[in-house]
């Protein structure tokens, strides 16, 4: 009665984050606790809490991003991370997209490939932007991981030819992804897709968009038939008038860019097209006035559309999203104007994402219609509803550095934004949206 009072149990540090002989945490526990950790920085931070937590980070991690293809050798991420599901390499700067950086500047698949595809045994995504890939490297790809590759992303590469992704199309057979946005291919026939359609038939998305690759209706008609899961499909320029029949074969498609109006004005020609029931997501290139009419019967339905590539005026633009009240993703250029603005602000009230790009081929459009200003901005902010996820403007002067700090100040006053772009509007001044555009600019 009269001894003094017991001191409070204090956690040691190795009861309290489970390191130590001591640790009371099992070790399976923090495989599964580790497993809901997605973010990199988190897992960043829980890799440095001890030894043990470091090597079960090391275990149990799925997914690593290399920003920099040089950061760190193949041999010392395969020590860190043996069991990768996924990775992600990025090889040459940004600037590449600007002929500013020389082709012989490096940037090599190689060594990623050869050092990591086989002893990778659990992988089964691999992406590469802005590197040089060859046909052997595809080939030594499939050699080692062919049975198993389920998504395959050459995003921006260059090096390759069709003859590579006919060997990927005949060996990965569990392929749900094959993605080749803006590469710059070698064109060697498209029974690459022909393939696609006899071996995988668990595709899902095949995106080759701003490719030059020629893409053959029949052959497109045969996927649709035999890739049941496909809903996502963006393709280069073919006619739009020639993938009747694939639309009405492809019941599961829901996303769907790069079919073109060759002939603007010929309403008629396409008065047949009908897109399946279940497209939300929609980019169609060279479409003038005339044929916007082909998107009003399911525009209701659009959750994402891209505008970047037509011949709309302003007024058109405010035609058309006017009948869009569901967009979540829209992606424009200049001359939308503000008054175009005004409209996404008024009808989209779910918008998520917002992208204005400056084109540089316009003939004196965008001048015309105005151009888009903070007026226009600032009226998407001031909305009520309107809640941007992220926003991307490239000014076309400067006085567009002025107009930033306005908009940014209603932005997050208003907390309608969390992350805006102000970033590379001096280079859109120089250089189109896209190469392609600019042979069709005086169209």
């Amino acid at each position: 009665m009269g001894g003094e009072a017991p001191e409070p149990r204090r956690l040691t540090r190795a009861l309290s984050i489970g390191g130590g002989d001591g640790g009371w945490v099992p070790e399976e526990m923090l495989h599964l606790v580790m497993g809901f950790v997605e973010d990199p920085r988190g897992r960043e931070a829980a890799s440095l809490v001890c030894r043990r937590w470091h090597r079960i980070d090391a275990l149990s991690r799925k997914h690593v991003t290399v920003p920099f293809c040089y950061a760190v050798s193949p041999a010392r991420l395969l020590a860190r991370f043996p069991r990768l599901e996924s990775l992600a390499v990025k090889g040459k700067p940004r600037a590449a997209m600007y002929g500013l950086i020389p082709d012989d500047w490096g940037a090599y698949a190689r060594p990623w490939v050869t050092e990591l595809a086989a002893p990778l045994e659990c992988l089964k995504a691999l992406q590469l932007r802005r590197m040089v890939v060859t046909d052997d490297d595809l080939a030594e790809l499939v050699r080692a991981r062919g049975h198993m590759l389920q998504e395959l992303k050459l995003d921006k590469c260059t090096g390759f030819s069709t003859d590579g992704l006919r060997l990927v199309a005949r060996s990965c057979r569990s392929l749900r992804t094959l993605f080749l946005e803006e590469c710059h291919i070698i064109d060697n026939g498209s029974e690459w897709i022909r393939d696609l359609a006899s071996s995988c038939p668990a595709l899902a998305t095949l995106n080759f968009h701003m490719t030059e690759l020629e893409v053959m209706p029949a052959e497109l008609e045969l996927l649709a038939k035999n890739c049941k899961s496909l809903i996502s499909l963006k393709i280069s320029d073919c006619d739009l008038s020639d993938l009747i029949g694939f639309f009405h074969s492809a019941t599961s498609l829901e996303e769907f860019a790069g079919g073109t109006f060759n002939e603007q004005g010929e309403l008629a020609k396409y008065g047949n097209v009908k897109f399946p029931s279940r497209v939300c997501s929609l980019g169609l290139t060279f479409m003038g006035t005339n044929e916007m009419a082909i998107i009003f019967p399911f525009s209701a339905i659009l959750k994402k559309l891209d505008l970047q590539y037509t011949f709309l005026t302003t007024e058109d633009h405010c035609q058309l999203i006017a009948k869009c009240p569901n967009l979540l993703v829209l992606a424009v250029r200049n001359v939308i104007g503000d008054k175009g603005l005004g409209v996404v602000a008024d009808t989209c009230k779910k918008l998520q994402r917002l992208r204005i790009e400056r084109g540089d081929d316009e003939g004196g459009l965008q001048e015309e219609q105005g151009g888009v200003s903070q007026v226009g901005l600032t009226a998407i902010a001031r909305g009520e509803d309107n809640r941007i996820a992220t926003g991307q403007w490239r000014p076309s002067s400067a006085e567009g550095l002025h107009q930033a700090s306005e908009i940014r100040s209603v932005l997050e006053t208003r907390g309608a934004l969390r992350c805006w772009s102000w970033l590379h509007w001096t280079v859109q001044w120089e250089h189109p949206i896209h190469a392609s555009w600019k042979r069709w600019g005086n169209r």
